[in-house]
């Protein structure tokens, strides 16, 4: 049976192709076609359409690096097979994350985890995620067993849940994944499942959220984290941490700027290409 998609071609010069992709998956492309048309690379991305809203920032995203788009519906059964190949393991120290259909586990890792990103963005291959991962893998390595334990963490837009589920095999104590899309919380919940694992993932918004947090992470975009800043504080608990991504490198000082005036103070930035994560400590007393 076919299924509906957003086609993206995507083209410019060849010293901006890999922003671009980048760009398209961190929007929700599961993988990308890359060709070239006329002497020019060009890129095929599929969204699904109800990411149909993403279409402007990607434009205007891809024009930073003087990239133009082309966008139509596209109907094609075999695109859901197609873009496994693009899907590949990640390794983040003791941590290893792969697809469903990954055939072999190197034998020097200890938390493993097995991901179907289905509908939901989230496989740990892209650099935000996974520099994600490389945060909640540090903050692990710093606390005690018992400490880990009693640790809570809050993922905020879970996606296929993969971050969440990342950290409850590490050993934090609770965990919790939100995101306002049906099909993404079908998903991680299906993931969760699929390891043995048990956290609590819903589509409850982010106001909505009861209690604080010792970590919550967002991996969104660097918009939305500065809009959503007030209601993403004060689920931190005092002295808490704060994992923010999906922040292009030249927005990351607006975005540090804006959470410092909410009592938060960088304690580490991971940067891959032109992705930062940032790591924040909030302020005060227990």
């Amino acid at each position: 049976m076919s299924k509906k998609w957003i086609e993206i071609k995507a083209s410019g010069p060849a010293k901006g192709k890999d922003d671009v992709v980048d760009i398209v998956v961190a929007a929700g492309s599961q993988g990308v076609f890359e060709e070239e048309e006329s002497g020019r690379p060009l890129v095929k991305a599929y969204l699904l359409p109800e990411k149909k809203a993403e279409i402007d920032k990607i434009e205007k995203a891809c024009a930073r690096f003087n990239w133009s788009l082309t966008v139509t519906d596209y109907n094609d059964s075999g695109w859901t097979k197609k873009w496994k190949k693009f899907i590949k393991p990640v390794k983040v120290g003791t941590v290893f994350v792969a697809p469903t259909w990954t055939a072999r586990i190197p034998k020097s890792v200890r938390h493993i985890i097995k991901i179907d990103p289905g509908m939901a963005f989230g496989t740990g291959t892209h650099p935000t995620t996974k520099n994600c991962i490389r945060a909640i893998y540090d903050i692990s390595l710093k606390r005690s067993k018992a400490a880990l334990g009693k640790t809570k963490l809050l993922d905020v837009g879970t996606g296929s849940g993969v971050l969440a589920l990342v950290a409850i095999r590490l050993g934090f104590g609770s965990v919790a994944g939100i995101d306002n899309d049906p099909i993404a919380v079908k998903v991680a919940k299906e993931n969760a499942e699929l390891n043995g694992l048990k956290v609590k993932f819903s589509a409850t918004s982010l106001g909505r959220v009861t209690g604080r947090y010792d970590v919550v992470v967002a991996n969104i975009l660097a918009e939305t984290l500065k809009r959503i800043k007030k209601p993403l504080c004060v689920k931190v608990k005092k002295e808490g941490l704060l994992v923010l991504s999906g922040i292009l490198n030249e927005e990351a000082a607006s975005v540090v700027a804006a959470y410092v005036k909410e009592g938060f103070s960088l304690k580490k930035k991971y940067v891959t290409k032109e992705w930062s994560t940032l790591l924040l400590e909030k302020a005060g007393k227990k």
